[in-house]
């Protein structure tokens, strides 16, 4: 087995493939901000160039991880192919730790400059902001991981703001910036008294889904409301009533407690989904050894939301068909995980995997501003739809795909980061590619090797069994 020395003599130069940045160079390098190299300085990614030519070379090189490479094995082959950077997997497994700083800097650029698009409706003065967060699992199959907290822009249709944070970072609003007339739309886990004073401080609206149990609500004169006997009193499919909240932050090492007034609405789920609930609910009751209540089995029929919004602007029928459009941050999550492959980390330590989610942000941000040209192009282009005969249901408009617009977007993304190469380049890098291919030396034998070796007579008596 080949053993890792330092070479004797200095392997052969091989002729650079200065084409295989032309792609980088046009559609990526373009894009990013202009003081990228100042601030690469600043922020202890790139203090000098020996590894690298230049900071855009480093940052190929870490996206290079993030869109599809297997391992930081991979990733220094690729860079000798590449002829980006020859470097060994520890030294790119350094670097990827020392730019993470460099990174957040530059997805919030990337982020912070985008124009959102005209809003369709002037009763929204602000963002309407989608919220929520989704785990990125650690490789092994711990139950430990990274959560990427993320706020999607609705209208823009694109990210607005990103947090990492391991596992403990429980989903909260803490984690984002909101400005006046805001309106944020948040699932279950946001539902709380705190996030309605967060965005209230603020001058922020709200739509949440709440539990009442963890979600207590008052009369007018402050006395406890009853949502329970409210709810079984309901004649219909929904309701709407006007309640408040008492609560309680914490901002600067003072303790600030507030009064909110809300609009509390309910809607009861189709048999079909009611039953499915309660099924979900046992099941989990049943994981846990606990037994489901009456009241539980009766709130799961149910979805609550609560909001800040004026109902003489917002309806009751708006606000609900607003809060079915958070389905949207779910679809990004599922684009970005599976168009990314992106599933669990492959980074053992915090600072790593940290670094590596902000690096596959930046290559999703670069993804989503192709996939905004590529879709108005694509829709300026749409056949308008068919005329339809006195009576007959208007034939629906053509409408672009966001998943396969994406898709394109990826693949685009990916091909100029990761550039091509040949097989007589291939043949050619092998003296340098050696050190990524070779296993290091082990006390345990190769076994594939070792039966080979045996069966062909080079070795006559085979390895003794540690276990069969």
């Amino acid at each position: 087995m080949l053993r890792h020395k330092h070479h004797t003599e200095p392997l052969p130069r091989v002729q650079p493939l200065n084409h295989l940045a032309a792609d980088w160079a046009t559609l990526v390098v373009p894009r990013l901000p202009a003081d990228l190299a100042v601030q690469a300085a600043q922020l202890g990614a790139f203090q000098r160039a020996r590894a690298f030519a230049q900071p855009t070379d480093l940052l190929r090189g870490l996206l290079a991880y993030g869109v599809g490479l297997t391992s930081f094995r991979h990733l220094g082959a690729w860079g000798v192919l590449t002829d980006l950077a020859d470097l060994s997997a520890k030294g790119w497994c350094t670097r990827l730790r020392s730019a993470s700083a460099w990174l957040q800097w530059l997805l919030k650029q990337l982020l912070a400059r985008r124009v959102s698009l005209r809003y369709l409706t002037q009763r929204v003065r602000g963002r309407i902001k989608l919220i929520d967060a989704t785990m990125l699992a650690r490789q092994g199959g711990s139950s430990a991981g990274w959560r990427v907290h993320v706020a999607y822009d609705l209208l823009a249709g694109q990210l607005d703001q990103v947090t990492v944070t391991n596992h403990y970072g429980a989903e909260s609003l803490q984690y984002y910036a909101l400005t006046p007339g805001d309106l944020v739309v948040a699932d279950g886990g946001y539902g709380t008294r705190a996030a309605v004073a967060v965005a209230q401080s603020v001058r922020a609206d709200v739509v949440l889904r709440i539990h009442l149990n963890s979600f207590p609500l008052e009369q007018g004169d402050g006395q406890s409301f009853d949502a329970l006997g409210w709810l079984q009193h309901a004649d219909g499919a929904t309701r709407s009533v006007t309640v408040w909240c008492s609560a309680t932050r914490t901002q600067a090492g003072t303790t600030l407690t507030s009064r909110h007034q809300l609009r509390l609405l309910a809607w009861r789920l189709p048999a079909p989904a009611r039953r499915a609930a309660e099924r979900r609910l046992q099941r989990k009751a049943s994981q846990h050894g606990r037994q489901v209540s009456a009241r539980g089995l009766f709130l799961a029929g149910w979805v609550l939301l609560i909001t800040t919004l004026d109902p003489s602007i917002w309806p009751d029928a708006e606000v609900w068909q607003l809060y079915r459009a958070r389905w949207q941050i779910e679809l990004l999550f599922k684009r970005f995980k599976q168009l990314l492959r992106v599933h669990t980390l492959r980074c053992r330590t915090e600072a790593s995997a940290t670094a590596a989610i902000r690096a596959l942000l930046i290559v999703w941000a670069l993804v989503e501003d192709a996939s905004g040209s590529l879709q108005q192009q694509l829709q300026a282009n749409a056949r308008p739809a068919p005329a339809t005969l006195p009576g007959q249901a208007p034939a629906q408009e053509a409408v672009v795909s966001r998943w396969q617009v994406d898709v394109l977007s990826v693949d685009l993304v990916r091909q100029a980061v990761l550039g091509h190469w040949t097989w007589g380049r291939l043949q050619a890098c092998l003296p340098q590619l050696q050190r990524f291919v070779v296993s290091h030396p082990r006390q345990r034998e190769h076994q594939a090797t070792a039966v080979v070796a045996w069966l062909t007579g080079v070795r006559r008596t085979p390895a003794r069994p540690e276990y069969v």
